[in-house]
């Protein structure tokens, strides 16, 4: 079935894991930073061989960070 050329096509949602270099690059941090500082707090998932972080698990530990710090 041919789709309508002004058919509105949904996008792709967005990834739920990550491998740490792209958590890191997103966050402005190296790998290292991301191992020593974040890595520690925030449990991996294992696919395989292949270790994912779940973005939904990093931006709840960024948000509990932001809400530690004191003024």
């Amino acid at each position: 079935m041919a789709k309508a050329k002004n058919e509105i096509i949904a996008p792709l949602q967005e990834r739920i894991f990550y491998s740490r270099e792209e958590i890191a690059a997103d966050l402005g941090i190296s790998a290292n930073t991301f191992d020593r500082h974040i890595r520690p707090f925030i449990n991996p998932i294992a696919i395989g061989d292949i270790w994912r972080w779940d973005i939904e698990d990093v931006r709840r530990w960024l948000r509990h960070r932001k809400m530690s710090v004191p003024e």
